[in-house]
């Protein structure tokens, strides 16, 4: 699989930067991916590659509710539009569940394809059972 798309940008110091995403594999529910920044400016390229799982808003409920928390509202989009069939994200906000330990005053915010908790034990919300960045 070769499904690419790229555009052409300025970075912070005015040079001409391509970023590229491509994605490299699609296979049991995941989406494999590397996002590429070049510039002629530049030594050498910037590769990131990341993997991404498609999720419902029922498996994003019960993955919360697995790890103590209870859903307190639900989004389409980061404007706050209600979710729909054909929203692009679902926007999730969770708090600890009553009568469940304290969780360090963390908020559980799921978005599109992935769900995490952040706090100052995991402060990009990254989410176990769910892929990350690599």
């Amino acid at each position: 699989m070769d499904a690419r798309a790229q555009v052409d940008i300025t970075g912070e110091n005015g040079e001409r930067v391509r970023v590229e995403h491509r994605v490299e594999d699609v296979r049991d529910g995941l989406v494999r991916f590397s996002e590429t920044h070049s510039s002629p400016d530049w030594a050498e390229d910037v590769v990131e590659r990341a993997t991404l799982r498609f999720t419902t808003a029922e498996q994003v409920d019960a993955l919360l509710a697995q790890s103590g928390f209870e859903v307190v509202g639900r989004h389409g989009s980061w404007d706050r539009a209600p979710l729909t069939a054909t929203s692009r994200e679902i926007i999730t906000v969770a708090r600890p569940a009553p009568g469940v330990s304290d969780h360090g005053g963390a908020v559980a915010v799921a978005f599109g394809t992935r769900v995490g908790v952040r706090d100052s034990k995991n402060p990009r919300g990254d989410a176990p059972g769910f892929p990350t960045s690599s």
